[in-house]
């Protein structure tokens, strides 16, 4: 064998070793992130419901919040949030 063929060969191994995959095709498994969560009075939101969802909110359930127009807003997670900045009008009308 080359060396160079020997050098490849090598740094695969250490490149798959590194990622965490064996040659068996298994993974080592990650505990899931802990959930984010706002730590705001529910007392000071505009509305007490995720606007998007409609998830009532509940002291140490705040998964994020928003200002619009001067009020704050929460929601249980940062992807209603996100879908609420797209269009904050039409889930306020909605309410």
């Amino acid at each position: 064998m080359k060396f160079s063929q020997i050098l490849f060969i090598g740094l695969t191994g250490l490149v798959l070793s590194s990622c965490g995959n064996t040659f068996k095709g298994e993974t080592k498994s990650l505990a899931p992130a802990p959930k984010k969560v706002i730590d705001i009075p529910v007392t000071s939101l505009a509305i007490k419901t995720d606007p998007v969802c409609g998830m009532t909110l509940k002291q140490g359930e705040i998964g994020d919040t928003a200002m619009y127009q001067g009020k704050a807003y929460g929601f249980c997670s940062t992807g209603c949030k996100e879908e609420f900045t797209k269009t904050p009008n039409q889930y306020l009308t909605q309410q």
